[in-house]
């Protein structure tokens, strides 16, 4: 946690090795602080991402991004930065697949569309 207050995203991304205590995945006792420590890595790779764009590197913007993704597939903002990073890769059929995935898997697991933002970037690229 340390490295993230100090806004050292690297750092805190390599000292997350995944789920705490995995042996007692289903235990009570460890559920919360692995559910918190979960989405600080989520919000963490998506600050990293955003980090990484803004300095001129889209590609390794992504692979943040996937990252994130891949502990929660429903984070907006990953797909965001992800669809952002893909079209400064020139990659645009990338950023359609990311929101594709997206949409795909919260209207079957959650009933709900994406957020506006992400629908109007979507709509504007499908256009183009």
């Amino acid at each position: 946690e340390a490295p993230v207050r100090a806004g050292q995203w690297e750092a805190a991304l390599a000292c997350y090795t995944g789920d705490l205590f995995p042996a007692d995945r289903y235990a009570d006792w460890a559920a919360a602080e692995r559910e918190r420590l979960a989405q600080l890595y989520v919000q963490t790779a998506i600050a990293a991402a955003r980090q990484r764009l803004a300095a001129g590197h889209p590609a390794e913007a992504l692979d943040a991004c996937r990252r994130a993704l891949s502990q929660d597939p429903w984070q907006e903002d990953a797909v965001l930065v992800g669809m952002e990073a893909s079209l400064a890769l020139g990659d645009r059929a990338s950023a359609l697949r990311l929101y594709r995935e997206l949409e795909r898997t919260l209207r079957a697991e959650l009933g709900i569309a994406p957020q506006q933002e992400l629908r109007l970037l979507y709509e504007r690229l499908r256009n183009l």
